[in-house]
């Protein structure tokens, strides 16, 4: 991976006497009279003064998080400048992201963080300092972690380190790494209920409640909670900006509009041995009953009778009523448990159990019928349409190997919108043992754990169409009057005249099914870490941290029959299987160079290899100093190496199909047939045009389908993405004269 040179800002005023201000863990040296424990922060294992931080890090409090008012912890998160695009409450696109084997771009309903916009994948997302099970969605196995499956309400802050972190954490940490602190120490009773919306517009309601109880002495403490999310949905048709697919556009009949050439009266673009490849449509209003009103077309006058030219005004709005969400709705339960047991006098057990069930929903228009090359199946690329079938107006049989038929859409509105619906259950349990050892004067901090969690995800999707019994509805009518349920098709009907469409009960009843998709994945941890002073330098303790890991992973992805078949007319997609393992050792040092009054000097050294029963193994390290020459200045930077090692699905995924708006550069390369037709508005610039024609690309070349559709599948030899990560930085931290203050720190990275 290699990027630009992001820049982080970062400032804090604390004012007195607020004490509910959370000051983030920039902060260095700003001492109190108050003993201030070490604790463990993200982005190293060392335990040290949480203001004395070396390292670029955001805290979130759980008071700041309230104070959002959002009911989802990713759509706060993503509201940071240190964040990017990843899929939220407003990703509804489940129709043509399709099953990618990295799983970007699907996972309908989940809610993810992208640090530095590089991807989820390449977030890690800790929760109390521990790798937490990906999310699945039942469109594949993802390597990222779904925010949904983590219960808010016991949240006591998230740590965000905007630096790279494989040295200490492993694979994923190259964006950055989320670590989400839980409140494993509350006391008391605690009821929260939130209730909102739009009052304007009448929708986007949300509401949450959350019960959260603690309580202990002090050998054993045991914290419980449930919590109940609920987010209603938005449709794109309910705000201006977003009615049409171009924002704030009023119409389709515009140039290089991005509505749909899928209409509910046909597109027909021929082949060049019928109709001089003509490109057209059905007028509104006409009748085909497949007796004795068919629809009148003229090859030698393709735009006369009862068809006209393709143009943009004929264009399809698929953010129309009905059809997509703006904001998709999600519901999601939590339950939480964490318990604490002194088992010794410098020995405690821990355990925490979580299970959350997550319902969402996305849409979309009605599924496109595509027929064509291009359109992505084997079976419509070669499709065929009978010269017998009785609503066929053109007289001929039609298909690309006849040169007939170069591209057929249809959008059925008979049939309904796309309705997607997940349901997603996610267990996690860990259960471990840390305590104090003595070692020749020193105390170390240990612990040992154990972890699982599992993601299981199931996903229906309604009003999907059979491609294969499309083809023999559409094709020999003496082959599709010996099947069993079928009916001659009438993809040429339109609307009709009374507008209700030309599909019957029994012709859908025929080519539509309920696809069912399964996801499944599982991760398993064991680890054991040891941290503690390790011996004594002129300027202080040095500082050590080592520990070994093991992790499991294992996921599967079981498409509906249909769809593995490829006899789909929607997304087509393989079974994915598959699992890896990893052993883990990794060692750092802190060394205190000079501590001299104001001045402060230190070197931090981290390690480790990582050895994956896929590719191998991978080493990375890092190295991190901090400076304060002077009592309110602090520099910092560091150099470090990362990777990302590759998940189940870009491993083990089967071929699936992914489709893209994309215009080919040599589309209409001189710009004489218009956006509206497949072409351009205006021409390329000249080294294109020339590009193109030394490509032996003729200029009248159209691309009648925006999409184009691309197939992929897993690759098990595919080595680790790896990354070189520089930061520096400067923080200024002051005691102002002004009673009302009582500290001002600013940092730049």
């Amino acid at each position: 991976m290699r990027g630009g040179f992001p820049l982080s800002l970062a400032g804090i005023l604390i004012l007195n006497p607020l004490p509910g201000l959370y000051a983030q863990s920039e902060v260095p040296f700003a001492q109190s009279d108050a003993a201030i424990e070490e604790v463990v922060v993200t982005g190293s294992r060392l335990r040290r003064d949480p203001l004395t931080e070396r390292a670029p890090i955001t805290a979130l409090g759980r008071d700041q998080l309230e104070r959002t008012g959002l009911t989802n912890l990713g759509d706060a998160l993503q509201n940071l400048p240190i964040t990017g695009s990843a899929p939220n409450s407003q990703f509804n696109v489940p129709g043509n992201s399709g099953f990618p084997q990295d799983g970007a771009g699907i996972g309908a309903g989940s809610v993810q963080v992208s640090l530095r916009n590089v991807e989820a994948k390449r977030t890690l997302v800790l929760v109390d300092g521990r790798r937490w099970v990906a999310g699945a969605s039942a469109s594949g196995v993802p390597s990222h972690v779904d925010l949904n499956t983590i219960p808010d309400n016991v949240i006591e802050r998230v740590e965000i380190l905007q630096d790279g972190a494989s040295a200490i954490y492993g694979s994923d940490a190259i964006g950055g790494v989320v670590n989400i602190i839980t409140d494993r120490n509350f006391n008391g009773l605690r009821f929260d209920l939130q209730t909102g919306g739009y009052l304007g517009e009448g929708d986007g309601e949300s509401t949450e409640a959350g019960l959260k109880w603690g309580a202990g002495n002090a050998n054993t403490h045991l914290v419980l909670s449930a919590s109940y999310r609920e987010e209603g949905g938005i449709e794109t048709a309910a705000r201006a900006r977003s009615a049409f697919p171009n924002p704030d556009a009023t119409s389709c009949d515009v140039p290089g509009t991005l509505c749909s050439s899928f209409t509910p009266q046909g597109r027909f673009v021929f082949g060049p041995n019928y109709a001089g490849g003509a490109s057209v449509t059905l007028n509104d209003g006409v009748l085909n009953d497949g007796g004795a009103n068919i629809p009148d077309f003229d090859p030698a006058d393709p735009y006369g009778g009862d068809f006209h030219a393709f143009t943009a005004a004929d264009r399809f709005n698929y953010n129309g009523p009905g059809f997509n969400y703006l904001r998709t709705p999600n519901e999601r339960v939590n339950l939480f448990a964490s318990a604490r047991h002194g088992i010794g006098a410098d020995t405690e057990l821990f355990a925490t159990v979580s299970y959350t069930n997550r319902s969402s929903a996305t849409k979309a228009a009605p599924e496109p019928l595509c027929l064509g090359p291009g359109c992505g199946s084997r079976i419509t690329d070669r499709f065929f349409i009978s010269a017998d079938n009785p609503y066929n107006p053109f007289g001929v049989d039609l298909s690309p190997a006849a040169g007939t038929l170069a591209f057929f859409g249809r959008r059925p509105l008979e049939s309904g919108p796309r309705l997607f619906y997940q349901d997603v259950d996610t267990y996690f349990g860990t259960l471990g043992v840390e305590g104090t050892w003595s070692l020749g004067g020193r105390d170390l901090f240990w612990e040992a754990y154990g972890s699982y969690g599992e993601n299981q995800g199931f996903q229906e999707k309604y009003n999907s169409h059979n491609a294969a019994k499309l083809q023999v509805a559409l094709g020999d009518p003496d082959v599709c009057a010996a099947t069993p349920g079928c009916v001659p098709f009438n993809f040429f009907g339109g609307q009709g005249p009374d507008g209700t469409g030309s599909f019957t009960r029994e012709m859908l009843d025929f080519v539509t099914y309920t696809q069912r998709d399964f996801s499944d994945q599982t991760l398993g941890n064991a680890a054991f870490n040891v941290t503690g002073e390790l011996f004594s330098m002129p300027a202080g303790e040095a500082g050590i941290a080592a520990g070994i890991e093991y992790r499991d992973h294992d996921g599967s992805f079981r498409p509906d029959p249909i769809a593995e078949r490829g006899e789909t007319a929607g997304i087509p997609s393989g079974p994915t299987r598959g699992g890896f393992s990893v052993t883990e050792f990794y060692g750092e040092l802190s060394m205190p160079l000079v501590d001299a009054g104001s001045r402060y000097w230190e070197l931090n050294l981290a390690a480790r290899n990582s050895d994956y029963s896929t590719f191998g193994s991978e080493a990375t390290y890092k190295v991190n100093t901090l400076f304060t020459p002077v009592e309110s200045v602090t520099l910092r930077g560091s150099f470090s190496t990362g990777f990302r090692a590759p998940g189940i699905g870009e491993l083990f995924g089967g071929a699936a199909r992914e489709d893209f708006l994309f215009l080919d550069p040599c589309a209409d390369v001189l710009g004489q047939y218009g956006s509206a037709d497949g072409g351009r508005d205006a021409p390329q610039p000249q080294a294109i045009v020339a590009n193109c024609a030394s490509l032996g690309v003729p200029p009248s070349l159209l691309q009648t389908n925006p999409q184009l559709s691309a197939v992929s599948a897993g690759n098990a030899s595919l080595s680790p993405e790896t990354s070189d990560y520089f930061t520096a930085g400067l923080v200024w931290s002051t005691q102002p004269a002004a009673d009302w203050i009582e500290r001002f720190t600013a940092s730049v990275d």
